[in-house]
């Protein structure tokens, strides 16, 4: 059963009373803004309150679109799109010093500690004898250790506050990441003593969870970022990593095939029960549970369609803001012929709802040998239901496609294929004679719009279950934790122990998952968007843009037709793990040379196949210390603009200068512009 929305909802405006965090403001100063005050706190009625209340603050990654902005744009896997969201971020222009971006995680982070606090200090007097006493000191606990977790992996070490607010506070110490890191894990081990087994309900903590954050934390803690004090912990947490992935493992089996964990059709449908999932942040289409943005996610990553001809934005098709474009690194990562994690989460095909202006054949073509054999001047190029746009994911060396001469094309994504104009919108990786570029600014592969390539959608938070086709709140639960990661959270402590044989025990089980079955359809696709025919408010709706296949065989240089096994190829071993092709080129790419290194690459690579727009990216790369080299060999931006990227600033986000504008010292005096340079991480 899931989380109670209607308590949820009822909570949510508890979230922010009597704290020192107050919404939407500086996270310094009390605002009480109910009809509650500390008092009600006293009462198991208080307690239970903000329990609920604390889990509709879990909700921040998907707050707007400062989450998204800080944990995936600036990376390897997305360049900013034409939105031009989170530019700055996606640069490292110097900009980003003064972009508010940020600031609602930061604040929601700490609203989460705050009343995690609050508590802690009441729950075993309030709740004292009560049989659930110790599950809610669990999530108090966790509550607590997910506010500093997402706080020092996105700004590094932060004030310690474990007591109670009390009144204003504008006076704090900064304590070191060690210590910070040295809290959460305490806090996620306190949780993990407490809460139950099984989850009480659908989005409650349970004891995997804590265990998929204290792996998660643990290698954190483990890895390059913290390289300067971490070697006395390095062997426990490594270890550490293992036996808690290796427990969540085992509690939370692989969903059967990749495309189960995106194909919803509905609020508490199969795919949000799927037992991969070890914890999600509950959402829905109960307007009561409703907050100002609701979940983000599904505007995110798509690409614009709506704006081409024969096309309309629709439910099914999704609010397209195109805040991210993926990177020719993230299409070239994958092994596009036998592995299906790239065609199960990339929308590749969209069809053709709104005939009235699609574009039609010019006599030049037509006249000129160029259009298809039968078509006639004037007349429609495609109709209703009909594919209106289509990306072929190619690879370099691809002589069939070249861009149709202006002279009797009529737009951007007009494509010749063998000499013969497509009637589609036809959006190519690779055209006849371009070689692999990576971040070329100057010379992009493929169709191009506003200078940057078009890049392709991910389809992991597609949502047709909204209620009309500008709804920005979605409907989707949104994934934090997946037991897929735990697989490769212990594969990397085994390579970092240098034990490789037992690393591709773990990275092989989620490759044997990737590969097509024998039988299956490689040209069928699912997703999100198929949800609108169960969605009330798209009865009768028939024209669709929402197609259920892909251009797997044309992608893949027109191949035969074929429903063999991929096993044999997608499973790894010692000797050929760093020289498949895939893994090979951007190895070679980014110029490592330590077999350790190479295993790292690796890992980052198949972390990008499996969990690439689950908002985990720019923290996986950061923590590696792999993030400038990755951003400035595969990220667009570096190009755009330059390599703007400082290896001593960047691999932390800045702090909101809201934040440090607000503190004051000990006896209530103004930070002079040196404390606050202080406050500040280094180079902002």
């Amino acid at each position: 059963m899931r989380l109670n929305k209607l308590i949820y909802a009822a909570a949510a405006a508890l979230v922010c009373s009597s704290t020192l965090v107050s919404c939407g403001e500086d996270f310094l100063y009390e605002e009480d803004i109910t009809k509650h005050t500390n008092l009600y706190y006293d009462t198991p009625e208080g307690i239970d309150g903000l329990i609920n209340g604390c889990y509709f603050g879990m909700r921040l990654v998907y707050q707007y679109n400062d989450g998204f902005i800080l944990l995936d744009s600036g990376t390897d896997e997305y360049t900013c799109g034409n939105n031009g969201s989170g530019e700055g971020f996606d640069s490292y222009e110097p900009k980003m010093n003064t972009l508010p971006k940020g600031e609602i995680v930061f604040n929601k982070a700490w609203a989460l500690i705050n009343d995690a606090n609050i508590l802690l200090d009441k729950i075993p007097t309030v709740c004292s004898g009560q049989s659930d006493q110790e599950q809610k000191l669990g999530e108090a606990y966790f509550f607590r250790a997910y506010g500093y977790y997402m706080l020092c992996q996105l700004w590094g070490g932060q004030p310690l506050k474990l007591d109670p607010p009390s009144g204003i506070q504008t006076y704090f110490v900064r304590n070191s990441e060690e210590e910070t890191w040295a809290q959460v894990i305490s806090d996620f081990e306190q949780a993990y003593k407490r809460l139950p087994q099984d989850a009480p309900a659908l989005g409650k903590f349970h004891k995997t969870a804590a265990a998929h954050f204290l792996a998660k934390s643990h290698l954190f803690r483990a890895s390059e970022r913290c390289a300067g004090w971490n070697s006395k912990y390095l062997n426990d947490d490594l270890n550490s990593v293992i036996r808690y992935g290796k427990e969540v493992i085992a509690s939370h089996p692989l969903a059967a095939d990749f495309s189960d964990l995106w194909a919803y059709t509905g609020c508490d449908d199969a795919s949000e029960n799927n037992p991969e999932i070890v914890l999600s942040i509950q959402f829905g289409n109960d307007a009561t549970t409703y907050d100002r943005f609701g979940n983000q996610a599904h505007i995110e990553y798509m690409t614009v369609y709506q704006n081409l001809g024969g096309m309309s934005r629709d439910i099914p098709g999704d609010r397209e803001f195109d805040h991210y474009r993926s990177t020719e690194y993230l299409s070239s990562v994958y092994d596009r012929v036998n592995d299906s994690r790239f065609w199960k989460s990339f929308i590749t095909v969209h069809l053709c709802n709104n005939p009235k202006t699609a574009p039609r054949w010019s006599a030049e073509a037509v006249n000129g040998g160029f259009a298809p054999a039968g078509a006639v001047a004037d007349a429609s190029r495609f109709q209703t239901s009909d594919v209106a746009v289509k990306y072929i994911v190619n690879s370099p060396g691809d002589n069939r496609y070249e861009r149709a001469d202006a002279s009797y094309a009529g737009g951007e994504a007009d494509v010749l294929k063998n000499g013969v104009m497509q009637p589609e919108h036809v959006f190519v990786n690779f055209f006849k004679g371009q070689s692999q570029t990576w971040n070329d600014w100057n010379n992009p592969t493929g169709n191009h719009r506003n200078q940057m390539p078009r890049g392709i959608a991910s389809c992991k938070h597609r949502d047709g279950f909204r209620r009309n086709i500008a709804d920005q709140i979605g409907t989707r639960n949104g994934i934090i934790a997946r037991s897929a990661e735990d697989y490769l959270m212990v594969a990397e402590a085994y390579v970092r122990q240098g034990n490789y044989s037992q690393a591709l025990d773990y990275v092989n089980p989620l490759r044997q998952r990737a590969a097509y079955k024998e039988g299956e359809d490689r040209s069928f696709h699912i997703d999100g968007g198929i949800s609108y025919k169960n969605n009330a408010n798209c009865q009768g709706l028939e024209v669709v843009s929402y197609a259920d296949f892909n251009t797997y065989y044309e992608s893949n240089n027109d191949m035969a037709q074929t429903t063999a096994s991929s096993l044999n190829q997608m499973l790894l071993t010692v000797d050929n793990a760093l020289t498949n092709a895939q893994d090979k080129q951007i190895i070679d790419a980014l110029g490592i040379t330590a077999e350790k290194d190479k295993w790292i690459c690796f890992i980052l690579n198949e972390r990008s196949r499996e969990l690439n727009a689950e908002q985990l990216r720019w923290c996986d790369l950061s923590r590696t210390l792999t993030l400038g080299k990755r951003w400035a060999r595969f990220n667009l931006s570096a190009t755009r603009v330059g390599n703007n990227f400082n290896e001593g600033t960047h691999n932390y986000r800045p702090f909101p200068q809201n934040f440090i504008d607000n503190l004051t010292n000990e006896d209530g005096s103004a930070l002079d512009a040196g404390q606050k340079s202080q406050w500040q991480n280094p180079g902002y």
